[in-house]
């Protein structure tokens, strides 16, 4: 008897939609980040050092890391889609 299959078409009769989601890194350079989110003047050099300091403290809740001698970090993201049922 196939489980998977059995329990699936059961749970279609009783609802519409399935939801699934993921969990994935999004990896990326701190000063691609700087230049994307446009930071108050002044502020790229505190941001750094929020940066720089943040793999001892672990504070941030990302991964940050040194790649090719470059500041980057790897941000939680979480992706949600539903699948409607016809």
């Amino acid at each position: 008897m196939n489980y998977l299959k059995t329990n699936k078409v059961a749970w279609n009769k009783r609802t519409k939609i399935h939801i699934h989601s993921r969990f994935y890194n999004v990896n990326g350079e701190l000063e691609y980040q700087l230049k994307a989110s446009f930071p108050n003047p002044g502020d790229e050099e505190k941001i750094r050092e929020m940066f720089k300091t943040d793999p001892e403290l672990d504070r941030m809740g990302i991964d940050v890391y040194l790649q090719n001698n470059e500041l980057s970090l790897a941000m939680p993201t979480l992706v949600v889609v539903e699948e409607k049922l016809i």
